[in-house]
């Protein structure tokens, strides 16, 4: 996985959006006028851009975040995810869950980097990934202890099934804000 997302990003390098796409309205936007008709490379591959070129760049990095951000959550909620982290989600506001929750918060910056460079949305995008995360988290575990679910029921596997459904809706959410209209 990780030598196909760095093949990825030498021929679709980020830094090079700026010959296609401005960061505006929170989102990656194509420039109007004679900018977006310039003879510099996309993607690495000399020649004009045309509308097939710019959407499969679009197509790339939409691919790109999505598969960082699946990476990132199996690594967060599966692989680092301590027996203490998940013995505290169901206490509200206790460090655990909190650690938790800033972990994935922060560990979703390389997908956001390959979405857009503007330091403000990545940053209501990391505040907002880590409330959204920290309450689903929250609430999971509150119906698995009122309903008194053990990982043995169907039921706490619906709403584990809920849980992990609603954090790969976020991700969604996600990328849809930085999809240019093309």
């Amino acid at each position: 996985m990780p030598l196909i997302v760095m093949k990825i990003f030498i021929l679709c390098n980020p830094l090079e959006l700026g010959a296609r796409y401005v960061v505006a309205r929170g989102g990656l936007q194509r420039p109007s006028g004679a900018a977006s008709q310039s003879n510099r490379p996309s993607c690495g591959r000399p020649g004009r851009i045309n509308t097939m070129q710019s959407t499969m760049s679009v197509y790339w990095l939409v691919l790109t975040a999505l598969a960082i951000f699946q990476l990132k959550h199996f690594a967060c909620d599966f692989a680092l995810q301590t027996p203490r982290q998940i013995q505290a989600k169901g206490n509200y506001g206790q460090i655990p869950g909190l650690e938790h929750a800033g972990l994935h918060a922060i560990a979703s910056l390389p997908a956001l980097l390959v979405l857009t460079r503007s330091p403000l949305a990545i940053a209501i995008v990391v505040l907002s990934e880590f409330v959204v995360h920290y309450h689903v988290d929250w609430a999971k575990a509150q119906i698995d202890k009122r309903q008194n679910f053990r990982n043995t029921s169907t039921a706490y596997w619906v709403v584990f099934g809920l849980d992990q459904f609603i954090h790969q809706m976020t991700y969604l959410a996600i990328v849809f804000v930085f999809i240019p209209s093309v």
